[in-house]
């Protein structure tokens, strides 16, 4: 089935940053001869849209177009990974794609520690909170930050963009 994607970046380190994170939407394409498309929720990490002006995760310089043309020849069933629903899957692939796509994950040194925060915090009422660490993403320039090693493809259905869309009304691309 047509499937959609979102990227994630990947770059094992023990720490994440808090308040920011990196996810690539493309979407499997129903027609024509691409397999996977950026569905316009994900428009916002792609410099060439306004949006990313205002998103607070990796923004790639890299056109959209670009980066869909890097993607599809790379697709591979075979290499479908299951995701946390039935019209979710993931594609784990080198990044060679975008240089500039950062991990937002940062190793505590000597150089960093004295940015590190942390409180106890619980999810919710019913739990005990626990201990937790992070970098506050002002704080950390993008230099300080890692590329990414992976980029984690997250694909969702075209079917289940579709029902996304139409339930926020909002339209799915041009042809799809």
């Amino acid at each position: 089935p047509p499937l959609a994607l979102f990227a994630a970046l990947m770059n094992p380190s023990p720490l994440r940053l808090k308040s920011t994170r990196t996810l690539t939407s493309l979407s499997m394409a129903s027609s024509g001869d691409k397999q996977l498309v950026v569905d316009p929720f994900c428009f916002r990490q792609f410099s060439e849209h306004e949006a990313s002006k205002e998103y607070k995760g990796t923004v790639f310089s890299l056109s959209v177009e670009d980066f869909e043309a890097v993607v599809n020849p790379r697709y591979d069933e075979a290499n479908l990974q299951d995701g946390y629903a039935p019209f979710c899957k993931h594609i784990f692939l080198k990044n060679d794609i975008a240089p500039d796509a950062k991990s937002n994950i940062l190793t505590i040194t000597k150089d960093n520690e004295h940015l590190l925060r942390s409180k106890y915090e619980a999810r919710n009422d019913k739990e005990f909170p626990v201990l937790t660490r992070w970098f506050p993403s002002e704080l950390v320039d993008d230099d300080m930050l890692p590329t990414a090693k992976y980029i984690d493809l997250i694909l969702y259905s075209r079917e289940q963009i579709n029902k996304e869309n139409e339930s926020m009304g909002k339209p799915g691309r041009e042809g799809e």
